[in-house]
């Protein structure tokens, strides 16, 4: 019995001090500045993400056709198309209509256009990117029309735009309330804007492209018409 007393207070003896000890150690431990944590870089969209984003979005009835979304990205842009730039250019002062600064418009006469979804199409390439955000079930461009200064009738004027090698028509506005393979700038229609300045009238519309190729787009009314030949793609 004695024995057993004399192992045993030792034993009590060693666990007081470790006990001292740990909390010596957490004292120490508390007085360094903790590290502030890091945020993960964003993550770019997943497959998952991406496959959603198809889901959602559900195919477009036009008359008796149903426009599908495309489930990939486009393919890059070919290098063989024959551009051909639209005939003349037209610079707007800063503050025109809905504009903020100076901006060049393309087109002739009557009829102007600017791209506000790649700028590119009113530069010497003529080529538009249309996955330079990644991936979209509806790619396609934002398109402003200007038509003026004069007494035209705005929906007078027509525009369609072929894919040269399959010869089938372009989609316009897409998501709007009808869909149409010839956009017709009318006035008071679901796209149409209002008048910028005296004299003008201003649409603004969405081409759908859902096939990387090359394409002319037609601009027609009364008494005129111009072309514009361009590259699409990713």
């Amino acid at each position: 019995m004695v024995l057993s007393q004399t192992l045993a207070t030792p034993w009590r003896r060693y666990s007081l001090a470790g006990f001292l000890l740990l909390l010596l150690l957490g004292a120490i431990v508390l007085q360094f500045p903790r590290p502030t944590p890091i945020s993960p870089p964003p993550s770019s969209p997943s497959t998952l993400d991406q496959e959603n984003a198809v889901l959602s979005a559900s195919p477009i009835r036009a008359g008796s056709e149903e426009i599908v979304p495309v489930s990939a990205l486009l393919a890059p842009a070919p290098t063989n198309c024959q551009l051909v730039p639209a005939p003349a250019s037209k610079v707007f002062p800063g503050d025109w209509g809905n504009f903020r600064g100076g901006v060049t418009l393309v087109g002739q006469r009557d009829v102007w256009l600017f791209d506000g979804t790649s700028p590119l199409l009113t530069a010497s390439d003529e080529i538009l990117h249309l996955n330079s955000r990644g991936y979209t079930p509806w790619p396609g461009s934002q398109i402003i029309w200007e038509v003026g200064p004069n007494d035209l009738t705005p929906q007078t004027v027509t525009v369609q735009v072929v894919n040269q090698r399959t010869g089938k028509l372009a989609w316009w506005n897409p998501q709007g309330q009808q869909p149409e393979q010839t956009l017709r700038l009318a006035e008071n229609g679901p796209t149409y804007m209002g008048e910028p300045e005296s004299g003008w009238h201003e649409w603004l519309t969405k081409l759908l492209i859902q096939q990387a190729g090359c394409y002319t787009m037609q601009v027609s009314w009364p008494g005129g018409q111009w072309l514009l030949r361009f590259a699409a793609g990713r």
